[in-house]
Protein backbone atom coordinates (compact mmCIF):
# COMPACT_ATOMS: atom_id res chain seq x y z
CA UNK A 1 0.00 0.00 0.00
CA UNK A 2 2.87 2.62 0.64
CA UNK A 3 4.80 1.14 -2.35
CA UNK A 4 2.21 1.46 -5.13
CA UNK A 5 0.60 4.93 -6.14
CA UNK A 6 3.08 6.66 -3.86
CA UNK A 7 4.42 8.90 -6.28
CA UNK A 8 0.63 9.97 -7.11
CA UNK A 9 0.01 11.09 -3.61
CA UNK A 10 2.53 14.02 -3.99
CA UNK A 11 -0.21 16.43 -4.93
CA UNK A 12 -3.57 17.30 -3.06
CA UNK A 13 -6.43 19.50 -3.76
CA UNK A 14 -6.71 23.19 -3.29
CA UNK A 15 -10.11 22.45 -1.88
CA UNK A 16 -11.54 19.44 0.25
CA UNK A 17 -13.87 17.46 -1.08
CA UNK A 18 -17.54 19.22 -0.47
CA UNK A 19 -19.81 17.74 1.55
CA UNK A 20 -22.66 19.15 0.08
CA UNK A 21 -25.44 17.94 -2.56
CA UNK A 22 -24.28 16.37 -5.41
CA UNK A 23 -26.16 15.89 -9.04
CA UNK A 24 -25.58 12.04 -9.07
CA UNK A 25 -28.25 10.44 -7.22
CA UNK A 26 -25.26 8.00 -5.65
CA UNK A 27 -21.79 10.35 -5.24
CA UNK A 28 -20.51 7.96 -2.80
CA UNK A 29 -20.59 5.17 -4.69
CA UNK A 30 -19.28 7.49 -7.58
CA UNK A 31 -16.22 7.67 -5.31
CA UNK A 32 -15.77 3.88 -4.55
CA UNK A 33 -15.68 3.15 -8.10
CA UNK A 34 -12.94 5.84 -8.61
CA UNK A 35 -11.03 4.46 -6.17
CA UNK A 36 -11.22 1.02 -6.48
CA UNK A 37 -8.36 -1.19 -7.54
CA UNK A 38 -8.91 -1.63 -11.63
CA UNK A 39 -6.80 -3.90 -14.16
CA UNK A 40 -6.58 -2.87 -17.91
CA UNK A 41 -5.90 -5.81 -20.16
CA UNK A 42 -3.00 -5.43 -22.23
CA UNK A 43 -2.93 -7.58 -25.93
CA UNK A 44 0.37 -8.57 -27.23
CA UNK A 45 0.67 -8.17 -30.80
CA UNK A 46 3.38 -9.35 -33.01
CA UNK A 47 3.77 -8.72 -36.64
CA UNK A 48 0.12 -7.45 -36.60
CA UNK A 49 -1.07 -10.93 -35.09
CA UNK A 50 -2.72 -11.24 -31.82
CA UNK A 51 -0.39 -13.60 -29.51
CA UNK A 52 -1.36 -15.21 -26.29
CA UNK A 53 -3.75 -13.70 -24.25
CA UNK A 54 -2.43 -10.71 -23.30
CA UNK A 55 -1.84 -9.58 -19.21
CA UNK A 56 -3.87 -7.87 -16.19
CA UNK A 57 -2.14 -4.57 -15.32
CA UNK A 58 -3.12 -2.41 -12.58
CA UNK A 59 -4.69 0.78 -13.85
CA UNK A 60 -3.22 4.02 -11.85
CA UNK A 61 -5.08 5.86 -9.31
CA UNK A 62 -6.10 9.32 -9.32
CA UNK A 63 -5.60 10.76 -5.86
CA UNK A 64 -4.99 13.92 -6.35
CA UNK A 65 -8.64 14.76 -4.31
CA UNK A 66 -7.19 12.21 -1.67
CA UNK A 67 -6.33 14.33 1.63
CA UNK A 68 -2.95 13.30 3.41
CA UNK A 69 -2.50 14.19 6.89
CA UNK A 70 1.13 13.19 6.91
CA UNK A 71 1.82 16.06 4.81
CA UNK A 72 3.85 18.86 5.08
CA UNK A 73 0.81 21.44 5.43
CA UNK A 74 -2.36 20.75 7.11
CA UNK A 75 -5.01 19.90 3.85
CA UNK A 76 -6.87 22.10 2.65
CA UNK A 77 -10.03 22.03 5.10
CA UNK A 78 -7.87 20.79 8.16
CA UNK A 79 -8.02 22.37 11.03
CA UNK A 80 -4.72 21.63 13.35
CA UNK A 81 -5.53 21.07 16.99
CA UNK A 82 -2.78 21.82 19.79
CA UNK A 83 -2.52 17.97 21.45
CA UNK A 84 -1.50 19.68 24.67
CA UNK A 85 -4.68 19.69 25.40
CA UNK A 86 -5.66 16.57 24.25
CA UNK A 87 -2.98 14.43 26.69
CA UNK A 88 -3.91 10.97 25.27
CA UNK A 89 -2.85 11.94 21.75
CA UNK A 90 0.58 13.81 22.80
CA UNK A 91 2.89 11.73 20.76
CA UNK A 92 0.62 11.77 17.76
CA UNK A 93 2.38 13.44 14.72
CA UNK A 94 -0.95 15.93 14.48
CA UNK A 95 -4.93 16.09 15.93
CA UNK A 96 -7.38 17.48 13.31
CA UNK A 97 -10.77 18.32 12.31
CA UNK A 98 -12.36 18.75 9.11
CA UNK A 99 -14.67 21.20 7.27
CA UNK A 100 -17.91 19.71 6.67
CA UNK A 101 -18.01 17.06 8.98
CA UNK A 102 -18.34 18.22 12.79
CA UNK A 103 -17.30 15.66 15.50
CA UNK A 104 -14.77 13.92 13.31
CA UNK A 105 -11.29 13.69 14.40
CA UNK A 106 -8.21 12.42 12.53
CA UNK A 107 -5.02 11.40 15.26
CA UNK A 108 -2.29 11.02 12.47
CA UNK A 109 0.67 8.46 13.89
CA UNK A 110 -0.49 8.09 17.28
CA UNK A 111 0.92 4.97 17.26
CA UNK A 112 4.72 4.41 16.45
CA UNK A 113 6.00 1.35 13.90
CA UNK A 114 6.75 -0.11 17.18
CA UNK A 115 3.30 -0.32 19.30
CA UNK A 116 1.60 -1.01 15.53
CA UNK A 117 3.43 -4.72 15.64
CA UNK A 118 3.20 -4.94 19.13
CA UNK A 119 -0.59 -4.68 18.76
CA UNK A 120 -1.15 -6.66 15.51
CA UNK A 121 0.98 -9.27 16.97
CA UNK A 122 -1.07 -9.56 19.96
CA UNK A 123 -4.35 -9.39 17.73
CA UNK A 124 -3.39 -12.26 15.68
CA UNK A 125 -1.72 -14.21 18.23
CA UNK A 126 -5.00 -13.92 20.98
CA UNK A 127 -7.87 -11.64 20.45
CA UNK A 128 -8.68 -13.87 17.08
CA UNK A 129 -9.11 -16.84 19.07
CA UNK A 130 -12.59 -18.47 20.55
CA UNK A 131 -14.53 -17.53 22.41
CA UNK A 132 -14.57 -14.64 19.63
CA UNK A 133 -16.83 -15.06 16.77
CA UNK A 134 -15.25 -14.63 13.22
CA UNK A 135 -16.51 -15.27 10.22
CA UNK A 136 -15.11 -18.61 10.70
CA UNK A 137 -18.23 -19.25 13.15
CA UNK A 138 -20.83 -20.28 11.16
CA UNK A 139 -18.92 -22.69 9.53
CA UNK A 140 -16.35 -23.60 11.75
CA UNK A 141 -17.54 -23.18 15.10
CA UNK A 142 -14.68 -22.79 17.76
CA UNK A 143 -12.37 -25.75 15.97
CA UNK A 144 -10.13 -23.45 13.97
CA UNK A 145 -7.69 -22.18 17.25
CA UNK A 146 -3.58 -21.24 17.60
CA UNK A 147 -4.48 -19.84 13.19
CA UNK A 148 -1.52 -17.74 13.25
CA UNK A 149 1.08 -20.04 14.57
CA UNK A 150 -0.42 -23.02 12.48
CA UNK A 151 0.48 -20.73 9.14
CA UNK A 152 3.62 -19.49 10.25
CA UNK A 153 4.59 -23.07 10.80
CA UNK A 154 2.66 -23.80 7.17
CA UNK A 155 0.06 -26.58 8.98
CA UNK A 156 -2.92 -27.56 7.42
CA UNK A 157 -6.68 -27.42 8.93
CA UNK A 158 -8.33 -31.05 9.28
CA UNK A 159 -12.20 -30.19 9.38
CA UNK A 160 -14.08 -31.84 12.04
CA UNK A 161 -10.93 -31.82 14.38
CA UNK A 162 -10.90 -30.44 17.69
CA UNK A 163 -8.39 -27.30 18.84
CA UNK A 164 -5.76 -27.11 21.56
CA UNK A 165 -7.52 -25.73 24.40
CA UNK A 166 -7.26 -21.77 25.13
CA UNK A 167 -6.55 -21.21 21.82
CA UNK A 168 -2.77 -22.27 21.89
CA UNK A 169 -1.18 -24.60 18.77
CA UNK A 170 -0.67 -28.02 20.50
CA UNK A 171 2.50 -29.47 20.68
CA UNK A 172 3.67 -31.34 17.07
CA UNK A 173 0.64 -30.33 14.72
CA UNK A 174 -2.12 -31.77 16.13
CA UNK A 175 -5.73 -30.80 17.43
CA UNK A 176 -7.02 -29.13 13.93
CA UNK A 177 -3.65 -28.96 12.21
CA UNK A 178 -1.92 -31.48 10.02
CA UNK A 179 1.70 -31.13 9.43
CA UNK A 180 1.47 -33.72 6.38
CA UNK A 181 3.35 -33.66 3.64
CA UNK A 182 0.63 -34.55 0.79
CA UNK A 183 -2.94 -33.21 2.80
CA UNK A 184 -5.66 -34.58 1.83
CA UNK A 185 -7.98 -32.18 -0.90
CA UNK A 186 -10.05 -31.66 2.08
CA UNK A 187 -7.54 -29.80 4.30
CA UNK A 188 -6.47 -26.22 3.65
CA UNK A 189 -3.28 -24.71 4.31
CA UNK A 190 -3.71 -22.55 7.58
CA UNK A 191 -1.80 -19.85 5.28
CA UNK A 192 -5.22 -19.69 3.33
CA UNK A 193 -7.12 -19.55 6.30
CA UNK A 194 -5.79 -16.68 7.44
CA UNK A 195 -5.99 -14.70 4.13
CA UNK A 196 -9.44 -15.50 4.26
CA UNK A 197 -10.00 -14.22 7.82
CA UNK A 198 -12.09 -10.83 7.03
CA UNK A 199 -13.64 -9.95 10.80
CA UNK A 200 -13.80 -10.94 14.69
CA UNK A 201 -16.24 -9.67 17.09
CA UNK A 202 -14.70 -9.05 20.38
CA UNK A 203 -17.12 -8.27 23.52
CA UNK A 204 -20.94 -8.70 23.03
CA UNK A 205 -21.68 -10.35 20.23
CA UNK A 206 -24.02 -8.87 17.43
CA UNK A 207 -26.30 -11.09 15.95
CA UNK A 208 -26.70 -10.38 12.31
CA UNK A 209 -29.82 -11.88 11.81
CA UNK A 210 -31.92 -10.04 14.69
CA UNK A 211 -29.59 -7.22 14.75
CA UNK A 212 -28.98 -7.31 18.17
CA UNK A 213 -26.20 -7.04 20.35
CA UNK A 214 -26.25 -10.05 22.95
CA UNK A 215 -24.80 -10.10 26.11
CA UNK A 216 -26.04 -14.75 27.19
CA UNK A 217 -23.36 -15.78 24.74
CA UNK A 218 -19.64 -16.95 24.97
CA UNK A 219 -17.28 -13.85 23.86
CA UNK A 220 -14.15 -12.38 23.87
CA UNK A 221 -13.72 -9.29 26.15
CA UNK A 222 -12.03 -6.03 25.13
CA UNK A 223 -8.50 -6.11 25.81
CA UNK A 224 -7.36 -3.78 28.50
CA UNK A 225 -5.25 -2.01 26.07
CA UNK A 226 -8.01 -1.09 23.66
CA UNK A 227 -9.90 0.13 26.12
CA UNK A 228 -7.71 2.21 27.78
CA UNK A 229 -6.47 3.91 24.40
CA UNK A 230 -10.47 4.56 23.66
CA UNK A 231 -11.90 5.78 26.79
CA UNK A 232 -8.37 8.09 27.18
CA UNK A 233 -8.81 9.82 23.29
CA UNK A 234 -12.95 10.43 24.09
CA UNK A 235 -12.31 11.49 27.26
CA UNK A 236 -9.45 14.28 26.33
CA UNK A 237 -11.38 15.33 23.43
CA UNK A 238 -14.19 15.91 25.26
CA UNK A 239 -12.57 18.06 27.97
CA UNK A 240 -10.74 19.75 25.00
CA UNK A 241 -13.72 20.65 22.64
CA UNK A 242 -16.34 19.80 24.72
CA UNK A 243 -17.82 18.25 21.28
CA UNK A 244 -17.43 14.37 21.43
CA UNK A 245 -20.14 13.11 23.49
CA UNK A 246 -23.36 14.98 23.67
CA UNK A 247 -24.68 12.81 26.79
CA UNK A 248 -22.92 10.18 29.39
CA UNK A 249 -19.69 8.91 30.09
CA UNK A 250 -18.01 6.99 27.87
CA UNK A 251 -16.98 3.15 28.41
CA UNK A 252 -15.47 1.14 25.52
CA UNK A 253 -16.72 -2.64 26.21
CA UNK A 254 -16.80 -3.82 22.22
CA UNK A 255 -14.90 -3.92 19.29
CA UNK A 256 -14.93 -4.97 15.71
CA UNK A 257 -11.15 -6.34 14.08
CA UNK A 258 -11.47 -5.83 9.86
CA UNK A 259 -8.85 -7.51 8.10
CA UNK A 260 -7.97 -6.71 4.24
CA UNK A 261 -5.95 -8.22 2.22
CA UNK A 262 -4.91 -5.63 -1.22
CA UNK A 263 -7.86 -6.27 -3.09
CA UNK A 264 -10.58 -6.10 -0.31
CA UNK A 265 -12.89 -3.43 0.42
CA UNK A 266 -15.65 -2.33 2.32
CA UNK A 267 -18.86 -0.86 1.12
CA UNK A 268 -19.93 1.97 2.01
CA UNK A 269 -22.23 1.68 5.54
CA UNK A 270 -23.21 3.82 8.75
CA UNK A 271 -22.64 2.02 12.38
CA UNK A 272 -25.79 2.48 13.77
CA UNK A 273 -26.87 -0.92 16.04
CA UNK A 274 -25.30 0.70 19.29
CA UNK A 275 -27.81 1.72 21.86
CA UNK A 276 -26.75 5.12 21.81
CA UNK A 277 -24.88 7.11 18.86
CA UNK A 278 -23.90 9.87 21.03
CA UNK A 279 -21.12 7.47 21.85
CA UNK A 280 -18.17 8.00 19.89
CA UNK A 281 -16.28 5.15 17.55
CA UNK A 282 -12.82 5.28 18.00
CA UNK A 283 -11.09 3.49 14.66
CA UNK A 284 -7.67 2.05 14.56
CA UNK A 285 -5.68 1.43 11.87
CA UNK A 286 -2.59 -0.97 11.58
CA UNK A 287 -0.55 -2.24 8.23
CA UNK A 288 -1.60 -1.03 5.31
CA UNK A 289 -2.17 2.42 3.79
CA UNK A 290 -6.15 3.09 2.46
CA UNK A 291 -8.61 5.33 1.34
CA UNK A 292 -10.91 5.97 3.71
CA UNK A 293 -13.93 7.52 2.61
CA UNK A 294 -16.30 10.06 4.57
CA UNK A 295 -19.72 10.97 3.46
CA UNK A 296 -22.60 12.58 4.73
CA UNK A 297 -26.23 11.20 6.33
CA UNK A 298 -27.21 9.59 2.89
CA UNK A 299 -25.40 8.66 -0.18
CA UNK A 300 -26.71 11.45 -2.06
CA UNK A 301 -23.53 13.87 -0.29
CA UNK A 302 -20.68 14.09 -1.77
CA UNK A 303 -17.71 12.36 0.49
CA UNK A 304 -14.28 13.25 0.94
CA UNK A 305 -11.58 11.00 0.46
CA UNK A 306 -8.68 10.52 2.84
CA UNK A 307 -5.68 8.32 3.34
CA UNK A 308 -5.81 6.56 6.91
CA UNK A 309 -1.84 4.86 7.14
CA UNK A 310 -0.60 2.09 9.56
CA UNK A 311 -0.66 4.09 13.18
CA UNK A 312 -3.37 6.59 12.30
CA UNK A 313 -6.77 6.61 15.02
CA UNK A 314 -9.90 8.05 13.26
CA UNK A 315 -12.77 9.25 15.80
CA UNK A 316 -16.56 9.17 14.43
CA UNK A 317 -18.83 11.72 17.22
CA UNK A 318 -20.97 13.76 17.14
CA UNK A 319 -23.17 14.53 13.55
CA UNK A 320 -20.12 12.15 12.10
CA UNK A 321 -21.26 9.12 14.24
CA UNK A 322 -24.01 9.00 11.86
CA UNK A 323 -22.61 9.38 8.42
CA UNK A 324 -21.70 6.97 5.74
CA UNK A 325 -18.08 5.74 5.40
CA UNK A 326 -16.05 3.01 3.68
CA UNK A 327 -12.57 1.84 2.39
CA UNK A 328 -12.75 1.54 -1.06
CA UNK A 329 -9.09 0.81 -1.51
CA UNK A 330 -6.19 -0.84 0.12
CA UNK A 331 -2.55 -0.56 -0.79
CA UNK A 332 0.02 -2.93 -0.57
CA UNK A 333 3.48 -2.47 0.27
CA UNK A 334 4.44 -5.41 -1.44
CA UNK A 335 5.27 -4.35 -5.05
CA UNK A 336 3.91 -6.32 -7.82
CA UNK A 337 5.62 -7.98 -10.29
CA UNK A 338 5.10 -6.20 -13.49
CA UNK A 339 1.85 -7.64 -15.63
CA UNK A 340 -0.18 -10.48 -13.61
CA UNK A 341 -1.90 -13.00 -15.56
CA UNK A 342 -5.56 -13.68 -13.77
CA UNK A 343 -6.16 -10.23 -12.81
CA UNK A 344 -3.42 -9.74 -10.30
CA UNK A 345 -3.88 -12.83 -8.59
CA UNK A 346 -1.29 -13.41 -5.74
CA UNK A 347 -0.46 -16.63 -4.09
CA UNK A 348 0.30 -16.19 -0.15
CA UNK A 349 3.66 -16.64 1.48
CA UNK A 350 4.48 -19.76 2.89
CA UNK A 351 5.09 -18.74 6.20
CA UNK A 352 4.24 -15.21 7.05
CA UNK A 353 6.29 -12.97 9.39
CA UNK A 354 3.98 -10.33 11.49
CA UNK A 355 6.04 -7.57 9.36
CA UNK A 356 5.34 -9.88 5.95
CA UNK A 357 1.97 -9.95 7.07
CA UNK A 358 1.56 -6.17 7.70
CA UNK A 359 2.86 -5.25 4.61
CA UNK A 360 0.07 -7.13 2.34
CA UNK A 361 -2.69 -6.68 5.09
CA UNK A 362 -4.89 -4.02 7.01
CA UNK A 363 -5.77 -4.32 10.50
CA UNK A 364 -8.47 -1.72 11.51
CA UNK A 365 -9.70 -2.18 15.15
CA UNK A 366 -12.95 -0.16 16.01
CA UNK A 367 -13.82 0.20 19.58
CA UNK A 368 -17.22 1.15 21.04
CA UNK A 369 -19.36 1.29 23.34
CA UNK A 370 -22.22 -0.70 23.49
CA UNK A 371 -23.86 -0.73 26.57
CA UNK A 372 -25.69 -3.71 28.14
CA UNK A 373 -29.26 -4.39 26.01
CA UNK A 374 -27.93 -2.30 22.89
CA UNK A 375 -30.06 -2.51 20.06
CA UNK A 376 -30.56 -1.14 16.81
CA UNK A 377 -30.53 -2.37 12.62
CA UNK A 378 -27.46 -1.79 10.70
CA UNK A 379 -24.01 -1.74 10.31
CA UNK A 380 -22.28 -2.71 7.65
CA UNK A 381 -20.35 -6.19 8.09
CA UNK A 382 -19.61 -9.23 6.42
CA UNK A 383 -22.87 -10.41 6.08
CA UNK A 384 -24.21 -7.09 4.61
CA UNK A 385 -21.75 -7.29 1.84
CA UNK A 386 -18.77 -5.56 3.15
CA UNK A 387 -15.38 -6.71 4.85
CA UNK A 388 -16.83 -5.53 7.92
CA UNK A 389 -17.69 -3.04 10.40
CA UNK A 390 -15.61 0.34 11.32
CA UNK A 391 -12.97 2.72 9.13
Amino acid sequence: MEGEGASARSGYPSSPSSAAPHPNPNPFREAEKKYQLHYDQVMAFSKGKLRGKGEFRERPTDLSEVLDFRSAEPPPGAAALETEAVPSAAAARGLYTLDGHPGFYFVSGLLDESAVEDLAGEILSEHIEPPATSNFTREHGTRIRGLWGAARRGLFYRPGAGGGAGGELPAGGQGCWSAADHPAASQTPAQVLLDRLRWVSLGPQYDWTRRVYRDDVPCRGLPRRLKELADALVRDLRGASGRVQASGGYSADAALLNFYGSKDTLGGHKDDAELDLSQPLVSVSLGCDAVFLLGGTTKGVRPTAMLVRSGDVVVLSGRSRSCFHGVPRIFSKTPRRGGVAGGGKRSPSPSPSLRGYLDEHRINVSVRMVGRGAAGGGGGGEEDGGAGVGA
